[in-house]
């Protein structure tokens, strides 16, 4: 996976769970149930200065390890998928331009519009996130600004692995949605994605998100719950 080949990133299978570490943050996701509590405990051990979301299907027994340690009520995420060969096509509105990032210059307005609505830390962090993989892994992961009579206004992010891609960081400034940007913007990231050879595209989405994402052909797979576990970790 081209993930561990950026720098501050780490991704490993552990039993039936994956691990991704970026530079201030972790994720978890659980595609059956958790082993035991001991793989819990280790894991908070393990990461206990980073930010730790785990994600486990709404419907497994052993979220109930997770609950003891969440200091939030569990945040439900649907997975979407989608194969690439049956995806609705679009007609991209003329006022409409997807260009891939290929510079800082780009980065930097990626991250700002990326991390819209959030504290400048955030922002920051976003930064040290996507950059790193924009240097680094090449066709694999790709990054995108959507502008709409010229100027920069949405994002998305795609990463590949093997004939699968994942859809991240869809978003638009808030004074230039329902303007067509997100659908755009995401489906010109995919449409670059199958012709790299990707098969199957899969994203998380949110409630708002999910009627853009039926639009072009995703459906919901399964619901996870999310749990931030950062705070608890912390204590420890």
């Amino acid at each position: 996976m081209c993930l561990n080949l950026a720098d501050g990133f780490s991704h490993a299978e552990m039993g039936s769970s994956t691990v991704l570490k970026t530079q201030n943050k972790v994720f978890v996701w659980t595609e059956e149930e958790i082993e035991n509590a001991l793989f819990v405990r280790k894991t908070r051990e393990t990461y206990r200065f980073a930010l730790v979301y785990w994600y486990i299907d709404e419907r497994a027994k052993s979220q109930t390890l997770l609950k003891s340690c969440s200091a939030q009520a569990p945040y439900p995420v649907p997975e979407m998928v989608c194969r690439l060969d049956s995806i609705t096509s679009i007609t991209l509105n003329p006022d409409i331009t997807i260009k891939r990032v290929e510079n800082e210059n780009d980065l930097s307005i990626w991250c700002e519009i990326a991390s819209q609505g959030r504290i400048q830390k955030q922002v920051d962090q976003t930064r040290a996130f996507a950059s790193p993989l924009l240097k680094q892994c090449g066709d694999d992961c790709m990054l995108y600004l959507g502008y709409f009579k010229g100027k920069p206004l949405s994002t998305s992010l795609v990463i590949l692995d093997g004939d699968i891609v994942g859809l991240f960081f869809v978003n638009t400034h808030i004074e230039a949605r329902r303007l067509g940007l997100g659908e755009a913007v995401s489906y010109t990231a995919l449409m670059d994605a199958r012709r790299r050879g990707a098969l199957t595209a899969i994203l998380t989405s949110t409630a708002m998100a999910e009627k853009l994402y039926k639009k072009l052909g995703f459906t919901i797979k399964r619901t996870f719950l999310e749990y931030n576990l950062s705070a608890y970790i912390r204590q420890v």
